[in-house]
């Protein structure tokens, strides 16, 4: 460090980066990132800076236990010869089931009970333990009501600003808020998603200085927003036409396909596939889901069982 003329003197760093530097961010995604090597499999894992998620899928609990404790013995022996340590306070573990005789298993980390929790939040999302959504709506439409308070400020007809500034508004502090992750809680009931439909219907309403008995549809009409339920319709639709837009590994291509699936025609169809890495078969897909698919997709040699390309112009 150096105030004016005067150096600090050196000092070793035994444990940690060097903070304040141009390659701190680089320094420290080096030295964690290989935390994903302890993690054995089928264990799925997602780091995001100093954020880690594990998470397993089954319904054996006597396996699910023996495994789990393994992979948090072997993140233990990862703290000790990196130097970062897991906080157990911090730590929470949450089993996902719809029953309504709640499940338990005894996990520790560092010697210690880790406690179970009904929800717990990863990347600003709420996830509770029947993935109902409730929760992160609730918690979003607290959050969002209280920023619908600027357009009131904002809203006075002699010298506030116009209808388009107000829209601006609007879409840059509260409707981006809602838009976050809306491809993931979409898939909450329908009576939990209606819970933020007022929200903006009364933001078109002080946008627009109308009376409170104005009809919705006319709202949106002569603002140009559609409806929450379309809106998230459009964001995973797009979502899913970039996911398969782009090269996609083949361990991945049934998901893909379903999303896609799902969002453009309802229910997804049984779509054919086969483990250990084999190829799926596309010429079974319904005929309905083909013209949305790219063309070089189609025609990738790791998807398309028969060497020849298929013939995209035959099946649209």
């Amino acid at each position: 460090m150096r105030v004016e003329n005067t150096l600090s003197p050196h000092h070793p760093i035994s444990n940690g980066v060097p903070q304040g530097s141009v390659i701190s961010v680089y320094c420290f995604l080096l030295l964690i990132n290989d935390v994903i090597n302890f993690i054995p499999a089928p264990i799925q894992a997602r780091l995001f800076a100093d954020y880690l998620n594990i998470s397993l899928t089954t319904s054996n609990l006597k396996y699910a236990t023996n495994i789990l404790q393994i992979c948090l013995s072997n993140l233990q022996e990862w703290s000790k010869t990196s130097g970062l340590k897991f906080s157990e306070t911090k730590t929470k573990r949450v089993i996902f089931s719809r029953k309504h005789s709640q499940p338990t298993i005894s996990l520790r980390l560092n010697n210690i009970l880790l406690k179970i929790f009904d929800e717990a939040t990863f990347l600003g999302l709420k996830f509770d333990h029947k993935l109902s959504w409730k929760p992160h709506i609730l918690d979003l439409k607290k959050r969002v009501l209280l920023s619908t308070n600027l357009l009131k400020m904002l809203r006075n007809r002699t010298f506030g600003p116009t209808a388009a500034t107000l829209i601006k508004t609007y879409k840059t502090l509260i409707r981006s808020k809602i838009d976050y992750d809306c491809i993931v809680y979409n898939s909450a009931s329908t009576h939990v998603l209606s819970q933020l439909d007022p929200i903006q219907n009364s933001c078109l309403q002080i946008v627009l200085r109308a009376f409170p008995t104005s009809p919705t549809l006319n709202l949106q009409a002569l603002t140009g927003i559609p409806p929450l339920a379309v809106r998230r319709k459009m964001m995973s639709t797009n979502y899913a036409l970039n996911v398969l837009s782009k090269r996609i590994h083949t361990c991945n291509i049934a998901t893909h396909l379903k999303l896609l699936q799902t969002v453009a025609i309802g229910d997804p169809p049984a779509i054919p596939t086969r483990k250990n890495g084999e190829q799926i078969h596309l010429t079974k897909l319904p005929r309905k889901i083909i013209p949305l698919l790219p063309v070089s997709f189609l025609q990738h040699p790791d998807i398309v069982d028969n060497p020849s390309p298929l013939d995209f112009d035959a099946l649209v």
